[in-house]
């Protein structure tokens, strides 16, 4: 995040949306330990990558947490924009359990 100017979500013209499904990114964690929810803060920069992630919040297991932090970090999104130029922008989610397309049990 060094040098690049970081614009919060209600400032951006176009907000950044992802290219990779979360669910897909979400590995190893045991479906029995997937529920709870999570307030994120991601800043995402200007070619799409996400530069970090800092839980502001967090009921979830540790498990399920650590990675729902880790399939965030390897996520793609399009860069926000402002005035059709690409920029660096930070939001924040909130995630549950319920977010995800668990296996019918």
């Amino acid at each position: 995040m060094a040098d690049q100017n970081y614009f919060l979500s209600e400032l951006l013209t176009v907000r950044p949306y992802p290219l990779t499904v979360l669910d897909e990114m979400l590995v190893g964690v045991n479906p029995a330990e997937m529920f709870g929810k999570a307030v994120l803060k991601i800043w995402i920069n200007d070619t799409g990558e996400i530069a970090t992630v800092e839980t502001e919040f967090t009921d979830m297991p540790e498990a399920f947490h650590r990675g729902l932090v880790a399939a965030f970090e390897r996520m793609r999104f399009m860069p926000g924009q402002v005035d059709g130029k690409p920029v660096g922008s930070i939001l924040e989610i909130e995630i549950g359990a319920e977010d995800f397309r668990l296996p019918a049990q």
